[in-house]
């Protein structure tokens, strides 16, 4: 799960919409179970979301995420580090393929 969670964080609205595995009333309530009144999984609930990592996967493999994404600055900002970004500025991020 956790390698599937690390690929998908670049759209994962994308990922569920295009996905008909996130529609099945299977992954809300697995999800239901192993979380109960919890917001967020802790680790140890990811080796216990084995349809909802089997969805993840199936749909990264249908959807797979580009190697490279550019975006671009909307606004001046200061990253963690103390790197300045201006406006507009191309920022790249490269997936190890």
């Amino acid at each position: 799960m956790l390698r599937c969670r690390a690929m998908c964080h670049a759209n994962p609205t994308a990922l569920q919409a295009n996905s008909p595995y996130f529609l099945d009333g299977h992954v809300q309530a697995e999800i239901d179970a192993v979380l109960q009144d919890r917001a967020m999984p802790n680790f140890t609930d990811y080796t216990n979301l084995r349809y909802v990592t089997r969805c993840v996967c199936e749909s990264m493999r249908l959807y797979p995420h580009p190697p490279v994404l550019l975006r671009r600055a909307t606004m001046p900002d200061v990253l963690p580090g103390g790197y300045e970004v201006r406006l507009l500025a191309c920022l790249s991020h490269f997936h190890a393929v």
